[in-house]
C-alpha cells in the first residue's frame, strides 16, 4: 500500500503541476512521504508557510489519506 500511495501522490502531483504551468505557475516538486498511522495526522499549525489539503478515502472499513502541502516560492 506504501508503494501505491507514493505513486499516487506523484501522479497527482504531476497532473497539477502540469495544469498549472500554462497558467504561470511552476513547481519543484519534493518525493512523496508516505506515513502510516493508526489515527489521523495533525494538521498544520496556525501560519504555516504552504498551502494544505486533506481527502479521505474510505473502502470496506479501511481508510486512505491523502494530504497535499503546496509551499509558494517566488521565482
Amino acid at each position: 500500500i506504501q508503494d501505491f500511495a507514493g505513486e499516487l501522490c506523484n501522479m497527482l502531483a504531476g497532473h497539477v503541476a502540469a495544469e498549472l504551468r500554462p497558467a504561470g505557475h511552476h513547481f519543484d516538486l519534493g518525493t512523496p512521504e508516505v506515513v502510516q498511522a493508526s489515527r489521523p495526522l495533525p494538521g498544520p499549525e496556525p501560519g504555516a508557510d504552504f498551502g494544505f489539503s486533506r481527502t479521505v478515502w474510505s473502502c470496506q472499513g479501511h481508510r486512505l489519506t491523502l494530504e497535499i502541502r503546496l509551499r509558494h516560492q517566488p521565482a
